[in-house]
């Protein structure tokens, strides 16, 4: 009975344990609705500043100064009536993985 509790923790309850422990963080779709620093939550409508994987989206008439070296999925500039923009500050660095 010992050997059959032995085999089923190892079989059943191990590798199942590591499936939880392994699944990744789902990435966010963000919209930067005012406009400021990439790392000022205030940019980002009160949430924390996009990580990698995040989707980006930039709201019309809003500046975004990149002040941290960061990366993001994708980036739209959702420009309709007036310009927006990505401006990159001192060491800011934006990579927008494809």
């Amino acid at each position: 009975m010992r050997k059959f509790i032995i085999v089923l923790f190892a079989l059943v309850l191990v590798p199942g344990f590591s499936l939880m422990t392994a699944t990744p963080a789902l990435a966010a779709a963000r919209t930067a609705s005012v406009s400021g620093n990439w790392s000022n939550p205030a940019t980002w409508g009160g949430s924390v500043p996009p990580v990698t994987g995040d989707t980006i989206t930039i709201n019309s008439g809003i500046t975004v100064t990149v002040d941290v070296a960061t990366t993001c999925a994708s980036l739209t500039l959702a420009a309709v009536n007036a310009s927006s923009i990505v401006a990159i500050s001192g060491t800011g660095q934006l990579n927008v993985e494809l």
